[in-house]
């Protein structure tokens, strides 16, 4: 084989190392892109979640308090007659 040839064929190596290389670096950042978005979809999930959990417990406290003072009107109702 000629010098030249291997001169060529050492580039052409030398580039496709190169283009290869260049592709694991960018397949790398759309994986870490993926991850990250699976992430922050995540959290908001539980922040949604949270949310829709402190409601619902407010809730609960409200029906109780009015449950309460329901029944206190009622005894204090009875306790007069």
């Amino acid at each position: 084989m000629s010098q030249h040839f291997l001169v060529t064929l050492l580039v052409l190596v030398s580039i496709a190392a190169i283009g290869l290389f260049a592709l694991a670096l960018l397949l790398r950042w759309r994986d870490q892109q993926v991850v990250n978005h699976q992430a922050m979809a995540h959290h908001r999930r539980l922040a949604a979640i949270r949310h829709t959990q402190r409601q619902a417990e407010q809730r609960i406290d409200h029906l109780t308090l009015t449950a309460i003072e329901h029944l206190l009107t009622t005894t204090r109702g009875t306790d007069l007659q």
